[in-house]
């Protein structure tokens, strides 16, 4: 068989590397792709939103499936141009994948369907939600569009939203913007990922995950990422508790998206929750692809063929799927370059992921942002490295092996995570 996987991060090099334990894929793509998956499969020049040129390449070259992990992808119709030519492509249409590329589509749906969710107000500008006032504080301002993890602020003061408002605005210089901002909701996030064939729902294991680049003693945040560290499984997602998410969020949000004219199957649903102190549960945002850093957990703790559940979902047979999964905890820590989520050093020479790779034998690391230069490694992303494993004390020794050109100091990474036991 022949596969191509679209995007070149951390996720997608987490699916090539599962993907290509399979002895039945004789040609394994990646598109960009990245420097650690040229090593295990064959990087393709094609950036992730040329979706002409994506489409052209996997049918010359007679590709059985292709995998996308980049939500611009999504966004861009790319599914539907693979149907075209009758290509075989896991992921929902753009109609579907609205649910992501759209906030203010989804929380208007979320509404309408009765999924929980924060209690929220629409602004066609952010002048519009700069001269409101009648929010009260703390709240979340939010790009309605894709920002790659850093469309959302957690706003405390009337200054921490002018400067919200001022980042979204200079991304989006000479468009205009909707903006939401939403009730500020306290507890732990938790990630569900729904694999959706059109007639059946295949749950994967819930993950956790760490938005905030960090956390002060006083419980408040830093800024939002897209993601700093992952575990699974995760005690809080009991059977009783993932038949409630499917009931009141799932389903409900399946069931809108096909009466809307987006049925969304053929890809992997992914409602990122937040459980309150109370025990209760409200739907944060909905995507419409594999999580990063969640992916890179899953296919570490997944013993069966990645391929047999991409197919499945594809073709309607997930029914017939029931996939074996490591009962181990399995941990990712992801390193990034000093300044991210905002302005940071590009081009770094990379050290120490030799050393780093010794210090267990199921240390296994990802690369979300790495080029490669003859025998060197440098930096190309503010999200560089993703450390995976089994002992959280093991990752953070691989992770204190790791250089960036400039000094240690210029290598960040969370300190607080996964040290208490689960």
């Amino acid at each position: 068989m022949k596969v191509l996987v679209i995007g070149n991060g951390g996720r997608e090099n987490a699916i090539a590397w599962k993907l290509a334990e399979d002895p039945r894929i004789k040609e394994l793509y990646v598109a960009p792709g990245n420097s650690e998956t040229e090593r295990i499969a064959q990087n393709i020049p094609l950036h992730a939103s040329d979706i002409g040129g994506l489409a052209t390449f996997a049918a010359e070259h007679r590709v059985d499936i292709a995998v996308v992990g980049s939500e611009d992808s999504l966004a861009l119709g790319i599914v539907s141009a693979f149907q075209a030519r009758y290509l075989r492509i896991f992921g929902p249409t753009a109609g579907a994948a609205r649910i992501e590329s759209s906030k203010a589509f989804a929380k208007r749906l979320m509404v309408q369907e009765g999924i929980p969710t924060a209690s929220y107000k629409r602004y066609e500008s952010c002048r519009d939600a700069g001269i409101d006032f009648t929010n009260t504080l703390p709240f979340v301002v939010k790009e309605s569009g894709l920002a790659q993890g850093k469309g959302s602020f957690i706003c405390r003061t009337v200054e921490d939203r002018e400067r919200a408002l001022s980042a979204i605005a200079e991304r989006n210089r000479g468009k205009n913007p909707v903006v939401i901002i939403e009730e500020y909701l306290t507890g732990e996030e938790l990630s569900i990922h729904v694999l959706c064939d059109g007639k059946t729902t295949l749950t994967l294991p819930a993950v956790r995950d760490y938005k905030p680049l960090y956390l002060n003693l006083d419980g408040t945040e830093g800024p939002n990422t897209g993601g700093m560290g992952a575990y699974s499984p995760v005690d809080d997602a009991t059977p009783e508790f993932m038949k409630r998410v499917a009931d009141i969020v799932v389903n409900p949000a399946l069931a809108a998206l096909a009466a809307t004219g987006g049925p969304f199957h053929g890809g992997c649903l992914y409602p990122g929750l937040k459980i309150l102190p109370d025990g209760s549960i409200k739907v944060l945002e909905f995507n419409a692809r594999f999580g990063d850093p969640e992916m890179q957990v899953i296919v570490r703790r997944l013993m069966s063929p990645l391929l047999d559940l991409l197919m499945a979902t594809t073709d309607g047979t997930l029914h017939l799927q029931h996939p074996l999964w490591d009962s181990r905890p399995c941990y990712c820590l992801v390193i990034a370059a000093r300044g991210y989520p905002g302005t940071y050093k590009q081009g770094m020479r990379i050290g120490g992921i030799k050393e780093a790779e010794r210090f267990a034998s199921d240390i296994k690391i990802f690369h979300a942002g790495t080029a490669r230069e003859g025998n060197e490694l440098y930096t190309t992303g503010g999200r560089v490295l993703n450390i995976t494993g089994r002992n959280p004390e093991e990752i953070y020794d691989a992770a204190y092996a790791i250089t960036f050109e400039g000094g240690r100091e210029e290598v960040y990474y969370r300190k607080d995570l996964f040290l208490s036991p689960l």
